[in-house]
């Protein structure tokens, strides 16, 4: 653990990384300029004029909240770093894991690059823009591990996001009823919601295992159960599939994870209790899924979708009901995967699927193959099973104590949701993937730094090894933060 000459600054240091996590949850935009063309798409969407559905000629230039913080956490980072030149002496598999982040930006702007001609200058600019604020997110990561350096602990980042979690449950679940923060604080639901699928797994897993975020003479409210709660409501309430499917996935897989004696019932009464508030309203969305008057899938498309589908072999398959938001993304994927085979090793340059193809894949994998090809899709492929594997090798229990549980279910409605959404580029939903990550990365290398064998944590409780090897280490006890009674 090092620490800066200055305590002041190593406090500021933490603050602000503290504070970065609760505001990509709880995040405020502010418009500063816009990029215009001349008449063709620029804008990433479209607008209805009239009855007519036309392309944006501008895209909106917007500065957020936590964008001025990483701004000040790389100044303060960059002061420690001239205190502390040890700093960039970091662990192999930590550079590694950046590593691949940076070539994945670096495929990005090479493809633009390389496409430069199938882009106006302002539809140039825009993924410039885009491909900037990327990079900018993917700096979480190392912002995260040097906070565990610094000697920031687990417990403190999970107090923020549990504050803004829950903050952000209520609002959400407000905004069900009465739409009052719809386009300004809760602008897109993916990334509102989504942010909180990623909370869930991993704070239940967390109460699961026994761990407490707060204690106060051996006991506590057990928040982390309270949080799962109300942040599953929210979600289930919101109305979005893609978030919906991604929670009841990722938390499956939880339950499946804990299952055992000691855990059932807790398990069963919460899974009841969500379900009990949940069953209206997810069968009304069943029921807006299976609800179309059709035959064939293609019909009602348009016709670039339409006649792909219709040239496959599933064109031929009679599945009536499908409403056309799952029905497009079958035709967009099959358009998609053409224009991959086109340019296949790196594509035509990060967000450029919208200006050189005039349509968006709706799903992460099928856009960053067409925009960064085999290369920076490989380098994402790459990260995400380094941090899968890094979590088999955790040995917090806020993991769930025998490998990372609650980060894997993270990750598995991440992926989920990617599928019918482009999650990569919701870039606070990939900036918190990015703290899970960075958090899981980090508190398995301090407890393997000092060679601590920690049981696995069985039947949501500490074995009396586990306590005894926490108390022999004080230094791993102040990174993961334990308490080891």
């Amino acid at each position: 653990m090092i620490y800066l000459p200055k305590n002041s600054l190593n406090r500021l240091f933490l603050a602000l990384v503290s504070l970065l996590a609760f505001f990509l949850i709880l995040d405020f935009e502010f418009a500063i300029g816009g990029i215009s063309g001349s008449g063709e798409r620029v804008g990433y969407s479209s607008a209805l004029v009239g009855d007519v559905l036309v392309r944006n000629a501008s895209q909106v230039v917007s500065i957020k909240v936590s964008d001025l913080l990483i701004l000040a956490i790389c100044i303060c980072l960059s002061v420690a770093v001239a205190f502390q030149p040890r700093l960039l002496a970091v662990k192999k598999a930590t550079f590694l894991q950046y590593a691949l982040l940076a070539c994945f930006v670096v495929v990005g702007f090479v493809a633009l690059l390389w496409n430069s001609t199938l882009y106006t200058s302002a539809q140039f600019l825009v993924c410039l823009v885009y491909l900037a604020k990327f990079a900018e997110i993917s700096l979480i990561f190392v912002f995260v591990c040097a906070f565990f350096r610094l000697g920031g602990n687990a417990r403190t980042l999970f107090g923020s996001m549990l504050a803004a979690g829950l903050i952000a449950a209520v609002l959400g679940t407000v905004n069900a009823f009465t739409q009052v923060f719809t386009g300004w604080l809760i602008s897109d639901r993916v990334q509102f919601f989504g942010i909180l699928v990623l909370l869930v797994p991993v704070w239940w897993s967390a109460h699961l295992s026994g761990w407490r975020l707060y204690e106060s003479h051996g006991s506590s409210l057990p928040w982390f159960l309270i949080g799962t709660i109300l942040l599953g409501i929210s979600i289930l309430l919101c109305g979005k599939r893609t978030v919906i499917l991604g929670l009841v996935v990722s938390f499956g897989y939880v339950a499946w994870s804990h299952l055992n004696k000691r855990s059932i019932a807790k398990i069963t009464v919460t899974i009841l209790t969500l379900s009990i508030i949940a069953i209206p309203f997810v069968v009304e969305q069943i029921e807006r899924s299976f609800g179309r008057s059709s035959e064939y899938i293609w019909q009602g498309l348009e016709s670039v979708y339409s006649s792909r589908i219709a040239e496959s072999w599933i064109g031929a398959i009679p599945i009536s009901g499908l409403d056309y938001s799952i029905t497009e993304r079958l035709g967009r994927w099959l358009v998609a995967t053409d224009h991959f085979v086109e340019k296949p090793f790196i594509g035509v340059g990060f967000f450029g699927t919208p200006y050189v193809y005039g349509f968006i894949p709706d799903s992460a994998p099928f856009q960053l193959l067409v925009e960064t090809g085999l290369l920076g899709s490989f380098a994402m492929f790459m990260f995400f099973m380094g941090a899968w594997r890094r979590s088999k090798q955790s040995l917090h229990p806020l993991w769930g104590g025998d490998g990372g549980v609650g980060f894997r279910g993270a990750m598995i409605g991440f992926i989920v949701m990617s599928l019918t959404a482009n999650t990569v580029y919701v870039f606070n939903l990939f900036g918190m993937f990015l703290t899970l990550a960075a958090i899981n990365h980090a508190l398995h290398g301090s407890a393997r730094r000092s060679n601590v064998s920690i049981d696995r944590v069985a039947h949501g409780g500490r074995s009396s090894a586990a306590r005894l090897s926490i108390q022999t280490f004080p230094a791993v006890r102040q990174i993961i933060d334990i308490d080891p009674r």
